[in-house]
């Protein structure tokens, strides 16, 4: 050795370039079997990889940033050298200030000598996926009327039954609706109106006595419209419900006078029975308050039954009318429902 520098003949210089990359190929932990796409250039008397490379049988410019020869010219982007024509990476590089030696395995210059070997594989990391939230469980069918946390519910009630005037029973019937809003989780409030017929009925009766007596029947029938307020509450597979407000009717109000007879006096008196002499009509409209409440149950997602109970007070003319009402029907509802 004359200066730092090995001498001897060529053969033994390939043996000390042999054991040198031995050793480099030691200190390189985790060497790829398979070839990459390029090579890594090892300097044979330190062991390190080679950070600045050029593509083969080119110059770079002063720059740094580009290379150029043999009719190409790439360009350095993000640590690989492109080709500015194709578009695609350079393959086959080598140390800069180096040339390759013919058998593509070595590259000297400047007084350095590189070995060329497969680039080492980037150790695999392993990717731990993020947590799964878990879905939201799908919203049940809705199997009942309750609307616990429902939106706007808008119901229908179709009802019939019988209403108590002064001992009389006559039938009734009608309809009403109401728009129903949430008023917390438990309760629902909104407007309700509707409609109701109720049969003609005796309401006040004078005289009438066994016969022979004389009488004066008063009698009355109603259309009437009912609008307020209704409050609903559910509770699990019921609905409790009241409502109030004012009635508007339109009565029919008839008069009639007349004499009952046991038909004793004979062909010249009056017959048995009773008969009515003379009748007077008026019509007139009225106004007064109700109350009522229900009990719901559904039999199906949007429909159920109920029965329920109201009141109405009305005065016409000194006559006060008492109209206690029992109906059932049935109660369609729609709008957000919850699921049980």
């Amino acid at each position: 050795m004359t200066d730092g520098v090995w001498c001897g003949s060529p053969r033994g210089r390939l043996g000390w370039l042999s054991l040198a990359a031995f050793l480099a190929i030691a200190l390189v932990p985790q060497i790829a079997v398979a070839q990459p796409p390029r090579a890594c250039w090892i300097d044979v008397a330190t062991g390190k990889q080679a950070t600045e490379v050029v593509p083969r049988g080119t110059k770079p410019d002063p720059d740094g940033q580009h290379a150029s020869g043999g009719g190409r010219t790439f360009v350095l982007t993000e640590g690989a050298w492109i080709d500015v024509a194709t578009g695609k990476q350079a393959t086959e590089v080598v140390p800069r200030g180096t040339k390759p030696d013919p058998d593509g395995q070595h590259a000297s210059g400047g007084g350095r000598t590189f070995v060329r070997f497969p680039c080492p594989q980037p150790a695999a990391t392993q990717t731990v996926p993020p947590p799964v939230a878990p879905k939201p469980p799908l919203p049940k069918t809705q199997t009942s009327m309750s609307t616990t946390g429902a939106g706007i519910q808008f119901q229908l009630r179709g009802f019939g039954g019988a209403t108590i005037i002064n001992g009389n029973t006559p039938s009734t019937s009608g309809f009403d609706g109401a728009v129903l809003f949430p008023l917390g989780n438990r309760v629902l409030v909104g407007p309700t109106a509707g409609f109701q017929w109720v049969d003609n009925s005796i309401i006040k009766t004078l005289g009438g006595g066994p016969p022979p007596s004389t009488f004066i029947h008063t009698t009355a029938g109603f259309s009437m419209g009912n609008f307020g307020v209704r409050v609903v509450i559910p509770v699990g597979w019921l609905q409790l419900g009241v409502h109030g407000g004012a009635s508007v009717a339109s009565s029919t109000i008839t008069q009639a006078e007349g004499f009952c007879g046991t038909g004793s006096g004979g062909p010249s008196g009056p017959p048995a029975g009773c008969t009515t002499t003379s009748a007077t009509t008026t019509h007139d409209t009225i106004v007064g308050p109700f109350v009522g409440g229900y009990v719901s149950h559904s039999i199906f997602s949007h429909v159920g039954v109920f029965v329920g109970y109201d009141y109405h007070l009305f005065k016409d003319d000194g006559l006060v009318i008492n109209d206690s009402t029992v109906v059932g029907g049935v109660v369609l509802s729609f709008g957000r429902h919850s699921g049980k």
